[in-house]
C-alpha cells in the first residue's frame, strides 16, 4: 500500500545502507543509525552543516507539522532552538508532535527496562557499556547478564524489580546519547513537556520550542567572552585573546597557568559541589568495599613481607622491591610463590591457586594537598629518603643540602618542603633509612645457605684505617654483593685489633656458619685471623696480578730509564698547547685519526696505554719534533723496538684486566682458565731486543710464583670444575682433573650419604611397622644394602652425566645453566651455588685499573667518620644490582 506521506527533504543529504539500518551523510560521510525517523538526521544537519543547508527548507509538504532547524548560534551549543511550522490552513488545528512521538505512539506495547541501566551507560556504537560507579568498560551483547554479575561481584548490588519504560522513551534516550553533543544529552527527555505546551497554541501560529539543557555551564565562562564570529574568546582578567575550538581545554590551561588563584578557587568549589552530590547509597557501597579490603589486608600474613606505599597506592616487596597493586593479596601471594619459592617453602606459605575474582576497581587519582599549607610526616620522610639516596649513591657531600642554590631549587620543586639541616639529616633521617635497609638485607641473608666474604683494608685522608666487609652470595639464581659494614681499626698491623671486629660483624649478620671463603688484598694479619677462626682464606687475584707486573717492570734499570724518557716526551706535549695543535694538524694532513698522547700515572696499566699511544702516533710525532728547536730527548730506533716489545708482552695482561672488568666482582672460576691462556700467550710472543727478552722471562716466572698455585687450591679448582663453561678443559694436567673430581665426589658423598642412610632407615622402620613381622627382617636387609651402595653409584653417574654434556659458551650465563639443571643435579647444584659465589678480587677491579674507580676511592676517603659506615652501606645497597655474568658489551674503562 502506497503511503500518502511525502518524502522528507533530508534524504537529499543522506543515503541509506543496503539493510536500511544505517545512513551516510553526503557532506561529511559520517555513518549514523537509522531509527525509521529523521529526527537525528535533522539534528545532525542543523548542528554540523547549517551553512550548507541554511537556505534550504527542510519541511515536508504534507499535513503533518515537522521540526525545521532554525539558525543555530555558532558559538553557543546551548540552548538549541527548534521551530514548529504549521501549514496555513484555516480549517482545523492539528496537534503539534515530533516525529519521534509520532512513530513511538504507533507502538502500543511497552517493554520492561532493567534496573542495571541505572548504573551503566551505552557507548555510541552500542557495543560496550561503561559502569557509572567504577568507570569499567564491559562488552554489551544485547543482554544484561554480565552487567548484573558485575554489579553483584564488584559493587554488592543485588537484582531489583524492573521498571516499565515506553519504547518512545527508550528511543529518545538513545538518540540523545548518540547524536546530541555531550553537553545536551538530556534535551530529548524534555520534548514531551514542550509538546504539551505547543498543543495549546493557536492554529497557524509560529511556535518556538526552547529545549532547556540540564547540563551545567563550565565555570571558565565566568572569565571569558566570546567574539561575534565565535572563533575567539577574550580573557576578562588579562584581556588575552585565545582561539575557541568548541571546548574549554585551552581556556582551563590558560587559567591554570596565568591565573592560578582564581583557577584554584573554582576547582575547590567544583570539587566540593561534586562531593556534595554523591548519593548515600554510593557512600555506603564505597565504605563497604573499603572495609572489606582493609579486613583482608589485616588478616593476610603476606604483609609481613610487603610495605605499603600510600603515595602510589601499591605494595612493595621487601625481598625484591617490586611494586604491585593492592586491591587484594592474591597477586602478592602469587608473587611470593613464583619469585621467592625459598621463602614459601621455609615459611610454609600456602600456594594460592589462581581464581577468577572481581576485585574492587582502584579509585580515580585526585589532586592531593592542592590547598594544603603543610606536608604530612609521611611525605616529608619520603622526600628526605630520596635526598639521602641522591647523596649516598654518588658519595656527594652532605653540606650540599645547605647550599643556597640547592635550597632555592628544592623550594621551586615543593614550596611546602623545608630541607633539614646537615646535622638533622645525619643524626635522624640517615640512621632511620639505614636501619630499614639493614632489616631488609638481613631477611634475605636468612634464606641464603652459603656466602663468601671480601675484606678491603684502606685509609682515609685523615690517616684513619678502616676495614670494609662485603658479602657475596647467590640468591634466587642471581649473584649479589653487598657491603655489610665498614669498621675503623686503630692498627691494621695488629691481629688482636682485627679479629674482634670481624667476629662482631659475622655474628651481627648471623653468617658465621655460612662462610665458604674469605678474600682479602693479601694482608697477613687477616690471613692469621682466618687461621684462628678458622675459615678458608683466598688472596686477591687482582692485587697479585698487579704486583707481579709491577715487580717485572721495575727490575730492569734500562727499562725504567726508557719509560722515564717516554714520560718526559708525553709531558712536553701535555704542557705545550701549540705543540699539541701542530701534532693535530700533521695528523689531519696525513689523514690519520686525531689522537693525543696519554699520561703515565704510576701504574703499569697507565704505562701500557702510554706506550700503545706513542706507537700509534709514531710517524706524525717524529715529523712534529723535527720542526721544533727545543724538544726533549727523542727515541731512537732501538728504543722504539723496546717500546714495541714491552707493549706486545703486556697486551695479554691488559686482556685479562678487560675480562675482569666485565664483572663488578669476577668469580674465582674465571681465574684458572685466564692463567692458562696467559701462559700460552706469553710463550708464543717473540721479542726483538734484549730488554724485551728479559722482561718476558720475568713476567713468566712472577706470574707462576703468584698465580700458578691456584690450580691446586681446592676452592678455585672446585669453582672452575663446576663452571659449565670450563669443567675439566681449563686445567693443565690430567692429574689435577682427577684430584678435583675426587674432591667433588667426597663432598657429594658427605651431602648425600648421611641423608640417604637416614631416609632409608626411617622408611624401613615405617614399612616394618606397617607390614607383617614376617617381612621385617627382609626389608631391613634391603634397606641396609641400598644405604651402602646407592650414594657412590649416584655420585659417579651424576658427575659422568655432567661432564658428558657439552660445555656452555663463554658468553652464556652459567647461572641460567644451573637454574635449568638443578632438578637433574640437585646435590651438584647445591655445591655449585656454594663455590661459584667466591670472588676473585677483594675489591672491584675497576678501582685498581681505571680512573673512575680511583675517583670513587677518593670520594670515599672524604666521607664524615661518624656516618661513614652507614653511607658506604647505603651506597652499596641502593646501587645493588645482580652481578653480570654475560659479556655482551665492553666495560667503560676510563684510562685517562
Amino acid at each position: 500500500m502506497k503511503s500518502d506521506r511525502r518524502r522528507s527533504i533530508v534524504w537529499n543529504y543522506f543515503r541509506k545502507s543496503a539493510d536500511n539500518k544505517f545512513v551516510k551523510c553526503l557532506f561529511c560521510s559520517k555513518s549514523m543509525r537509522y531509527f525509521r525517523n529523521t529526527t537525528n538526521l535533522r539534528l545532525h544537519l542543523g548542528r554540523m552543516h547549517f551553512d550548507q543547508v541554511q537556505n534550504t527548507d527542510l519541511t515536508v509538504e504534507n499535513d503533518t507539522p515537522e521540526f525545521t532547524a532554525c539558525k543555530l548560534e555558532t558559538l553557543e551549543p546551548l540552548p538549541v532552538t527548534f521551530e514548529i511550522v504549521s501549514p496555513e490552513s484555516p480549517s482545523t488545528s492539528q496537534p503539534v508532535v515530533t516525529e519521534i512521538e509520532a512513530n513511538c505512539e504507533k507502538q502500543e506495547h511497552t517493554r520492561t527496562r532493567s534496573f542495571v541501566w541505572n548504573y551503566f551507560t551505552k557507548t555510541i556504537d552500542n557495543e560496550f557499556v561503561i559502569c557509572n560507579l567504577c568507570s569499567k568498560t564491559l562488552k554489551f551483547s544485547h543482554n544484561t547478564s554480565n552487567l548484573r554479575q558485575h554489579l553483584k561481584s564488584r559493587h554488592f548490588i543485588e537484582p531489583q524489580e524492573t521498571e516499565t519504560v515506553n519504547e518512545s522513551e527508550a528511543a529518545v534516550k538513545y538518540i540523545s546519547e548518540t547524536e546530541i553533543p555531550e553537553e545536551t544529552h538530556s534535551i530529548a527527555y524534555e520534548i514531551r513537556e514542550v509538546q504539551e505546551e505547543a498543543d495549546n497554541q493557536a492554529e497557524g501560529s509560529e511556535i518556538v520550542l526552547k529545549i532547556k539543557s540540564s547540563s551545567k555551564t563550565s565555570f571558565v565562562w565566568n572569565y571569558f567572552n566570546k567574539s561575534t564570529d565565535g572563533k575567539f574568546v577574550t580573557c576578562s582578567l588579562c584581556d588575552k585573546v585565545l582561539r575557541y575550538f568548541r571546548n574549554t581545554t585551552n581556556l582551563r590551561a590558560h587559567l591554570r597557568s596565568s591565573h592560578s588563584n582564581e583557577f584554584r578557587n573554582e576547582c575547590l568549589a567544583e570539587e566540593n559541589s561534586q562531593e556534595h552530590e554523591i548519593s548515600e547509597l554510593s557512600k555506603l557501597e564505597m565504605a563497604k568495599e573499603e572495609t572489606a579490603r582493609k579486613l583482608k589486608i589485616k588478616k593476610s600474613i603476606v604483609w609481613n613481607y610487603f610495605k605499603r606505599d600510600l603515595n602510589r597506592n601499591c605494595a612493595v616487596c621487601i625481598l625484591c622491591r617490586k611494586a604491585f597493586k593492592v586491591s587484594n593479596t592474591t597477586n602478592l601471594k602469587d608473587h611470593l610463590n613464583r619469585a621467592h619459592p625459598n621463602y614459601t617453602r621455609k615459611n610454609k606459605l600456602p600456594v594460592i591457586k589462581t581464581e577468577t575474582s572481581y576485585s574492587p576497581a582502584p579509585k580515580r587519582m585526585r589532586l592531593e594537598n592542592y590547598n594544603a599549607t603543610t606536608l604530612s610526616d609521611h611525605k616529608i620522610k619520603d622526600i628526605n629518603n630520596s635526598m639521602i639516596t641522591m647523596l649516598v649513591t654518588s658519595y656527594q657531600s652532605f653540606s650540599l643540602i645547605e647550599n643556597q642554590g640547592f635550597l632555592e631549587y628544592s623550594k621551586k620543586l615543593q614550596p611546602l618542603y623545608t630541607p633539614p639541616s646537615k646535622e638533622q639529616l645525619l643524626s635522624t633521617a640517615l640512621p632511620e633509612f639505614y636501619s630499614a635497609s639493614v632489616s631488609e638485607l638481613k631477611m634475605i641473608l636468612e634464606l641464603v645457605e652459603s656466602v663468601s666474604i671480601s675484606i678491603d683494608a684502606w685509609t682515609t685522608n685523615a690517616n684513619r684505617s678502616y676495614l670494609t666487609i662485603t658479602c657475596h652470595f647467590i640468591y634466587e639464581d642471581k649473584l649479589y654483593d653487598y657491603v655489610l659494614a665498614t669498621k675503623e681499626v686503630f692498627n691494621v698491623n695488629c691481629m688482636e685489633n682485627i679479629l674482634p671486629v670481624l667476629l662482631s660483624v659475622f655474628n651481627e649478620w648471623k653468617i658465621f656458619d655460612k662462610i665458604v671463603a674469605v678474600v682479602s688484598n693479601d694482608v697477613n694479619n687477616i690471613r692469621k685471623c682466618m687461621n684462628i677462626l678458622p675459615k678458608p682464606y683466598q688472596s686477591c687475584v687482582a692485587h697479585m696480578l698487579n704486583t707481579a707486573i709491577s715487580d717485572a717492570l721495575v727490575a730492569d734499570e734500562n727499562l725504567l730509564k726508557l719509560l722515564e724518557k717516554c714520560r718526559a716526551l708525553v709531558n712536553y706535549f701535555k704542557h705545550a698547547p701549540l705543540v699539541s695543535e701542530k701534532l693535530e694538524n700533521i695528523q689531519q694532513q696525513m689523514k690519520l685519526p686525531l689522537l693525543k698522547v696519554k699520561m703515565d700515572r704510576g701504574s703499569w696499566y697507565s704505562r701500557y696505554f702510554m706506550m700503545k699511544r706513542l706507537l700509534e702516533i709514531r710517524d706524525p710525532l717524529c715529523i712534529t719534533l723535527t720542526d721544533l728547536s727545543k724538544v726533549p730527548q727523542f727515541l731512537d730506533t732501538s728504543e722504539w723496538n723496546v717500546v714495541s716489545d714491552c707493549f706486545s708482552l703486556l697486551e695479554p695482561f691488559e686482556l685479562i684486566v678487560t675480562e675482569l672488568l666485565y664483572e663488578k666482582y669476577p668469580t674465582m672460576s674465571l681465574i684458572i682458565p685466564l692463567i692458562r691462556g696467559l701462559h700460552y700467550s706469553l710463550k708464543s710472543k717473540t721479542t726483538q731486543t734484549e730488554i724485551g727478552g728479559l722482561l718476558k722471562e720475568r713476567l713468566f716466572s712472577l706470574t707462576n710464583y703468584y698465580l700458578d698455585s691456584l690450580e691446586s687450591n681446592k676452592i678455585a679448582a672446585k669453582a672452575t670444575f663446576l663452571d659449565p663453561r670450563f669443567k675439566t678443559l681449563a686445567f693443565g694436567s690430567e692429574d689435577t682433573v682427577e684430584y678435583v673430581q675426587k674432591w667433588i665426589e667426597e663432598e657429594l658423598l658427605e651431602i648425600m650419604g648421611t641423608n640417604d642412610v637416614s631416609n632409608s632407615e626411617s622408611s624401613a622402620q615405617n614399612e616394618s611397622k606397617e607390614s607383617s613381622f614376617i617381612w621385617a627382617y627382609f626389608d631391613t636387609k634391603i634397606a641396609q644394602r641400598k644405604s651402602s651402595a646407592t650414594p657412590f653409584a649416584t655420585i659417579t653417574s651424576m658427575i659422568t652425566q655432567y661432564l658428558e654434556m657439552s660445555n656452555l659458551e663463554r658468553s652464556k650465563n652459567w647461572l641460567e645453566f644451573w637454574n635449568d639443571h638443578k632438578t637433574i643435579f640437585p646435590e651438584l647444584y647445591q655445591i655449585a651455588m656454594k663455590y661459584l659465589c667466591v670472588p676473585a678480587a677483594a675489591v672491584p677491579p675497576e678501582r685498581l685499573f681505571s680512573r673512575h674507580g680511583r675517583l670513587s676511592d677518593t670520594f670515599r676517603s672524604c666521607l664524615p667518620s661518624k656516618s661513614l659506615d652507614q653511607i658506604i652501606f647505603l651506597n652499596s645497597y641502593l646501587n645493588r644490582q645482580e652481578s653480570s655474568t654475560s659479556r655482551e658489551t665492553l666495560p667503560n674503562t676510563d684510562h685517562e
